[in-house]
C-alpha cells in the first residue's frame, strides 16, 4: 500500500467521522428541543361549548334552553337555568349524577398542561362547574406539567427582574418574594379578546384578587409592578386599585415576542370587582360579556423605556 493510498484513505475515514459527528451532533439538538414553539402558537382546532355528542358547537342561538323531564334535577341546573345562554340546548330525563352534566362542558386550549401526548397537549374538556380541574389546569399549565424542569413566568424587561407563580398559584415579585402582589382563586375558562391566532377561542385563565394597595405598591418604585398591578384600570379612577378587585390573567400565546416570550394580558370588569365571587359556576359567556377593560401587558406602549410584561419560559 502506497503512502498516497494510506494518506487518502485516512481522509475519506476522517471525513465520514465529521459527517456521522454533525449529523449525530443535529439529531441530538433536535431531540433537546422541548418546546413546539411553533405548534403552540396556533390554535388549530375549533374550541367553545359542547354538545351532547361531545363535538363543539358552532351553530348558536342566543337565550333559548329547553329541559324537559325536570323531576330530580342535579345542583348544575339551579344557577345554569337562571343565566344569560348562548345556545340551543335540550336536557331529557335528567338524573343527579356525581358527573357534570355534557351541556356543561367546553373544549378549551390548555397548552403545556400534560393532557396528552406532546402532539396532544393542546386540549381538553371540561365543565366550567369544575373549578378544581379549572384550577388545576391553570396551574398546569403555568408550571408546564408536559416539559419537566420548566415553568412560565412574567419578564419584566425594564429592571430585569420577573414575577412568578408560587406553588399556591399567587402572584409574587422576584425582588419582594414575601410578598403576595396577587391571590389565586380560581382557573376558569375565558373566550379571548385579542391575538393572531387565538382571537375568540375558548382557553384556561386564572383569576385573581389585588392584594396589595396601589399607594403602597408605587413606593416599591417599578413601572413593571405598577403594570401588573393593573395602574392602566381601576373601577373608579387611572391608578387606584382596592384590595379584593378581581382581574383574571391571560396567557395569550396569539402575540410571540421575541421568538420565545408570549402575551400576558389582564381582563377587568366592573362587574361585582369585590366581595363574594362573582365568577363561581358562571357560563363563560357571562362574565366575557362584562369585561371592560383588556390590559395587553406585552405591548411595548414607552418604547424608550422598555415597559412591557411577557410570559416568557425560565427553568426551575
Amino acid at each position: 500500500m502506497t503512502k498516497r493510498y494510506s494518506k487518502l484513505n485516512f481522509k475519506r475515514l476522517l471525513l465520514a467521522l465529521i459527517a456521522t459527528v454533525m449529523v449525530a451532533g443535529f439529531i441530538s439538538c433536535a431531540d433537546s428541543n422541548q418546546l413546539p414553539m411553533g405548534d403552540f402558537s396556533v390554535v388549530d382546532a375549533p374550541t367553545g361549548p359542547l354538545d351532547n355528542n361531545g363535538n363543539v358547537i358552532t351553530n348558536t342561538v342566543t337565550n333559548v334552553i329547553t329541559i324537559t323531564n325536570t323531576t330530580n334535577l342535579p345542583n348544575w341546573t339551579t344557577n345554569w337555568v337562571t343565566n344569560w345562554v348562548t345556545n340551543v340546548i335540550k336536557v331529557t330525563n335528567v338524573v343527579p349524577n356525581t358527573e357534570y352534566h355534557q351541556s356543561t362542558k367546553y373544549k378549551v386550549y390548555a397548552p403545556f398542561s400534560g393532557i396528552g401526548r406532546e402532539g396532544d397537549y393542546k386540549y381538553t374538556n371540561v365543565s366550567y362547574l369544575d373549578t378544581k380541574t379549572l384550577s388545576e389546569l391553570w396551574k398546569n399549565v403555568i408550571k408546564m406539567k408536559s416539559h419537566a424542569g420548566q415553568e412560565l413566568t412574567l419578564r419584566n424587561r425594564q429592571t430585569g427582574t420577573y414575577f412568578y407563580f408560587d406553588d399556591n398559584m399567587d402572584l409574587r415579585w422576584s425582588k419582594k418574594p414575601n410578598e403576595v402582589i396577587k391571590k389565586f382563586v380560581q382557573g376558569l375558562i375565558i373566550q379571548h379578546k385579542c391575538g393572531n391566532d387565538t382571537k375568540g377561542a375558548y382557553a384556561i385563565a386564572g383569576l385573581y384578587q389585588v392584594n396589595r394597595e396601589t399607594a403602597e405598591l408605587k413606593k416599591w418604585n417599578d413601572t413593571g409592578v405598577n403594570i401588573v398591578q393593573g395602574e392602566l384600570f381601576s373601577v373608579y379612577n387611572a391608578y387606584e386599585r382596592v384590595i379584593g378587585e378581581f382581574d383574571i390573567i391571560v396567557l395569550n400565546p396569539g402575540h410571540i415576542i421575541n421568538g420565545n416570550e408570549y402575551g400576558f394580558e389582564i381582563y377587568n370588569s366592573i362587574y361585582n370587582y369585590y366581595g363574594p365571587n362573582p365568577y363561581f359556576e358562571q357560563k363563560p359567556e357571562y362574565y366575557m360579556s362584562k369585561i371592560t377593560h383588556v390590559t395587553e401587558a406585552w405591548k411595548n406602549w414607552k418604547p424608550d423605556s422598555l415597559h412591557d410584561i411577557t410570559f416568557q419560559i425560565r427553568k426551575r
